[in-house]
């Protein structure tokens, strides 16, 4: 049986998190919660290694992020982002058996032929060895490659309940990414967004997403992490419109 995980694991993240920000913390427009406003029981989680690398979510993000998964028992999930298929694989090793799980990633050969520019930090991530690396023997993960901009999403639209959004950070895919994700939900399911607070190109993007969009006015942010999601489909209480300025 796997172990049981409990949340927070590590009290100094938020703190950790709070001071290598790249984004200014009154930057930050969408409204946090804390891991206990979501989890009020233990949770049993697999993870397939502890190795940490940079592009990475870190270990407490990953247990979020399969942690709000199993909480909706989400069984169709698509990854924007593989890189080494450690999120993809932490899915599969905790959603069961029947559960589809389809990630889309660039290769490093089409980098110079993408529809929207790429900045010299996100290429970083692109110039890999090989995608999915840790993706290993899971027979429920599909493997997608191609630039998000110019992908051919439509025989997905209306069949997920689970997207997760981790591809490149510019705004501009950012928002090309999240439209493509609305598309690809059920009318109920769950969005995960990572990076925000830590890339401009994701806190400017989700920051009018959460203050122009009513969509998204049940937009959350994890505090002490580059974690935001949105349940869609779902009664939330009725909000104002956000009052405050986008970055």
């Amino acid at each position: 049986m796997a172990p049981t995980i409990y949340l927070p694991m590590d009290a100094m993240r938020e703190i950790k998190i709070a001071v290598s920000r790249a984004v200014k913390a009154n930057k930050l427009a969408v409204p946090a919660v804390s891991e206990a406003d979501l989890f009020s029981h233990p949770l049993d989680i697999r993870l397939i290694d502890l190795e940490q690398v940079d592009g990475n979510t870190t270990l407490r993000e990953q247990i979020l992020i399969v942690a709000l998964a199993k909480r909706r028992d989400a069984q169709k999930v698509f990854e924007f982002g593989t890189f080494d298929g450690k999120t993809s694989a932490n899915l599969a090793a905790n959603l069961g058996p029947e559960a589809e799980i389809l990630t889309i990633d660039l290769e490093a050969a089409q980098a110079g032929a993408t529809r929207m520019s790429i900045g010299k930090k996100d290429l970083r991530f692109v110039r890999k060895d090989q995608i999915g690396a840790k993706l290993g023997s899971f027979s429920g993960v599909v493997q997608l490659f191609g630039d998000t901009g110019r992908f051919d999403f439509s025989p997905w639209y209306r069949t997920r309940d689970l997207v997760f959004v981790d591809a490149c950070h510019e705004y501009q895919y950012v928002r090309n990414d999240t439209e493509i994700a609305f598309k690809l939900l059920q009318p109920s399911g769950l969005l995960i967004w990572h990076d925000y607070g830590t890339w401009v190109g994701v806190t400017r993007a989700l920051n009018e997403f959460y203050v122009l969009d009513p969509r998204f006015r049940a937009l959350r942010h994890i505090a002490g992490t580059a974690i935001c999601f949105l349940e869609v489909g779902l009664d939330h209480p009725e909000e104002p419109p956000p009052v405050c300025r986008v970055l």
